[in-house]
């Protein structure tokens, strides 16, 4: 048994003003149905308020556009993105990589309308 190397992308397309509008006009409904598909992620709130779910992606978004020194911006074909990473022993291998995947799951989930 040892360590998993872990990364975590998203990416970087769209400013993150973008993603802030988006996440606003979603409805309840939208931002609770996300939150129950990964319920028991470490930065989704425990409780089940549409306020608090949408302010931890708003926090997905911000950290995955900060220049904490934990996130790499990199260009692949023309497209730029954040990635996160390391070796992980069953935890997560950096404070910003659970924000990376979330917001990578947001762009995935293509819940924001014209992303």
């Amino acid at each position: 048994m040892g360590a998993d190397m872990t990364v975590a992308f998203a990416s970087l397309e769209n400013d993150a003003q973008f993603w802030y509008d988006g996440i606003a006009r979603l409805s309840d409904d939208a931002v609770l149905a996300f939150a129950s598909e990964y319920d028991g992620m470490s930065v989704l709130p425990e409780s089940n308020e549409p306020k608090d779910i949408r302010q931890a992606m708003v926090d997905a978004v911000e950290m995955s556009y900060s220049d904490s020194r934990e996130i790499s911006v990199c260009t692949i074909n023309g497209e730029r993105f954040a990635i996160t990473g390391g070796l992980s022993w069953g935890d997560e291998p950096t404070d910003a990589y659970p924000y990376v995947l979330l917001f990578n799951w947001i762009q995935e989930d293509e819940i924001i309308p014209d992303a």
